[in-house]
């Protein structure tokens, strides 16, 4: 089983980062009004990842590069379910978009959390595929799977994006 990255011992981080944990889980709590079992999954998630990122240094959202954010988050998840990766991913997004609402610029490290499509029925394409309609599921941004859909020719194409607003808090 692969390995999944683990957050350094409690011991070694910085007070800066449990402050920073707090503040977070006092507005999840007092402005968003979430339960106390959303708002402790999402700090364990945001604590996991400052320390990852941060250590026992200062937190400095400024100094993050958004690909950092993508592959703490790919690391973290490995061998997940898609519900998981999807549940870290909410938590990183809320956190951000908590950044964000302090005056911080996040908007990059919102659009590098990788995003999990949780289908009703994920078995779609081989639904279509079985009744002999040709069908593609991939990112539409990899041209490799345009190519593969041959969107030219595509007598239908459906596309769906990322929400851009937090509707999960």
């Amino acid at each position: 089983m692969p390995s999944i990255a683990r957050a350094t011992p409690v011991s070694a981080i910085s007070a800066v980062i449990e402050r920073e944990v707090t503040v977070f889980n006092h507005h999840l709590t007092e402005v968003r009004g979430l339960s106390d079992s959303t708002c402790s999954l999402r700090c364990r998630h945001v604590f996991e990842f400052l320390v990852d990122r941060f250590g026992s240094g200062p937190v400095n959202i400024s100094n993050l590069v958004p690909l950092e954010v993508a592959r703490f988050v790919l690391r973290r998840t490995r061998a997940l379910a898609p519900s998981a990766v999807k549940t870290v991913g909410i938590s990183l997004r809320s956190y951000f978009i908590f950044k964000a609402s302090r005056g911080i610029p996040t908007s990059a490290f919102i659009a590098a959390l990788p995003r999990v499509a949780l289908w009703r029925l994920a078995e779609l394409v081989e639904r279509l595929r079985a009744r002999g309609v040709p069908a593609v599921s991939g990112d539409a941004s990899d041209p490799a799977v345009l190519i593969q859909a041959h969107v030219a020719r595509a007598s239908m194409l459906v596309i769906a994006t990322p929400d851009t607003f937090d509707v999960y808090g």
